[in-house]
């Protein structure tokens, strides 16, 4: 009974363990949950990382295409307003140079040669001016564009090795990451076989109780001796019987090691004559124990004059063991030898070592 509670013990502590493996096994899985989460919010925050830069792009490009449409509409503005200053000024000299004429017809007789070269070196000298003006907005220009690139590719290169410091560090975190998912499957891993482990030997542990239960009700009237049960009969069988009633019980005919445990027999038996499994029908006169182990000389229990080996025409190949004899065999007190076909009660034995499982 003690070990039967040991092993609804151990039961239901395997229950609890099993109940807490499955615990941890659910919070493995939401955990891997979790991490897919992660890694999936990260893909998004890459993907709108990638969006944003695009977008970026596309502003700057078409910044950069506004600036160019303006930068040429205030060059084409200013050569016409260059090219209308000049005609306005021609216009200016002309008409102060027919004035002249108009107050004195006379005074530019001799000096028409002069007049034509005043108004020659007039048109070099503006044509000049405004070559100049065009060279200086040129480089003006130039320098302009050349500041705009150089704050561009600075602005640009920042952005890139921001862009790339962040795309390290998520791919850091998404190798932790499916590091932690390779280390949770294989402890998940771990756990199944765990449990499946845990199982099969709950399953041992039931079915061994099973049959411990079992054993034990087959056992009920049964008397325990130091390490085995004895089971004395109280009808009457012949030897072969009496061995196969103990058999079908998983036992068997006693077998008596000890003075100590003949002594035990002796107090039990009363005054009825039972079957042991001592017998010589194999070789006349080589006595073997039902385990078939032969019978050691310094153990041996025999009464006064047996074994004697029977009349003559009857074998006598069985022992049966008795304490107080009946009258027809006088003080004879011990073991006997008698024929297997007689009918006598018997004994059982079953070691308690046969009730545990291999």
């Amino acid at each position: 009974m003690e070990n039967e509670e040991e092993d609804e013990k151990e039961i239901e502590k395997m229950k609890n363990e099993e109940k807490d493996e499955k615990k941890e096994m659910e919070n493995e899985e939401k955990d891997e949950k979790e991490i897919e989460k992660e890694m999936k919010n990260e893909e998004e925050a890459e993907k709108d990382i990638d969006n944003e830069k695009n977008e970026e792009e596309d502003k700057k490009d078409e910044d950069k295409k506004v600036e160019e449409e303006d930068e040429k509409n205030e060059e084409e503005d200013e050569k016409k307003e260059m090219e209308k200053e000049m005609e306005d000024e021609k216009k200016e000299e002309g008409t102060a140079v027919f004035s002249s004429w108009g107050e004195n017809p006379h005074c530019c007789d001799g000096n028409k040669e002069n007049f034509g070269g005043s108004s020659r070196y007039s048109s070099t000298t503006h044509s000049k001016l405004r070559d100049m003006l065009l060279d200086w907005n040129k480089v003006l220009l130039c320098v302009l564009l050349l500041t705009a690139v150089i704050v561009l590719c600075v602005t640009l290169t920042q952005e890139r090795q921001q862009f790339i410091t962040k795309n390290e560090n998520l791919t850091n975190e998404r190798e932790q990451l499916t590091l932690k998912i390779t280390n949770l499957t294989n402890e998940r891993e771990q756990l199944i076989l765990k449990n499946t482990n845990l199982t099969n030997e709950r399953e041992q542990l039931i079915l061994k109780n099973t049959n411990l239960t079992n054993e034990l009700r087959i056992c009920v009237g049964w008397t325990c001796y130091q390490s085995s049960f004895y089971y004395m009969s109280k009808e009457k069988k012949n030897w072969t019987e009496s061995r196969r009633y103990c058999t079908e019980r998983g036992a068997d005919l006693i077998i008596i090691n000890n003075r100590e445990e003949k002594d035990f027999i002796h107090n039990m038996s009363g005054n009825a004559v039972f079957y042991i499994g001592l017998t010589d029908s194999e070789v006349e006169g080589r006595w073997k124990w039902a385990d078939g182990s032969t019978l050691t000389p310094g153990v041996s229990f025999w009464a006064s004059g047996d074994p004697n080996g029977g009349q003559v025409g009857v074998e006598e190949d069985c022992v049966v063991t008795v304490a107080v004899p009946p009258p027809e065999w006088g003080d004879r007190v011990g073991w006997l030898d008698v024929a297997c076909d007689k009918t006598y009660q018997w004994i059982c034995e079953k070691r308690i070592s046969q009730f545990i499982l291999p």
